[in-house]
């Protein structure tokens, strides 16, 4: 991933380097050893992620979903296609759509012509949705 996206931007020596590093390191299994601590995976992100907690709305002084005697006006939110397109040069990262990273997201909605257009005016739609 990291080298696909390298090279999409061209930054083919980064991709390379970042391909044939012998470093080590890498994905851990649930059942490995954590470097830091020498304890299972599972168990420090367990540790990390605890179980849920859900509020008790009956007790007056719990804070979350506090009653408001007023509520401010929803303000009217206009995109239009040109306000993805000047977007789409600043995404970062791969947690687009579909899994896409941001290269390819981004190849999508600038060059491909009206079929990049009509993608630009869906995504436009969903943000005013």
């Amino acid at each position: 991933r990291v080298f696909n996206s390298a090279v999409l931007n061209g930054q083919i020596r980064k991709g390379v380097r970042n391909l044939t590093d012998r470093g080590g390191g890498g994905v851990l299994q649930p059942d490995d050893k954590c470097t830091k601590t020498d304890r299972p995976v599972i168990e420090v992100l367990e540790e990390k992620h605890p179980e849920m907690q859900m509020p008790d709305l009956t007790d007056r002084t719990t804070t979350c979903f506090e009653e408001y005697e007023e509520v401010p006006a929803v303000l009217p939110l206009q995109v239009v296609s040109e306000d993805v397109e000047k977007l789409s040069n600043k995404l970062s990262g791969s947690a687009g759509p579909s899994s896409q990273d941001a290269a390819h997201l981004t190849d999508m909605l600038t060059r491909h012509g009206k079929a990049s257009y009509e993608l630009r005016e869906e995504i436009s739609a969903w943000a005013e949705w």
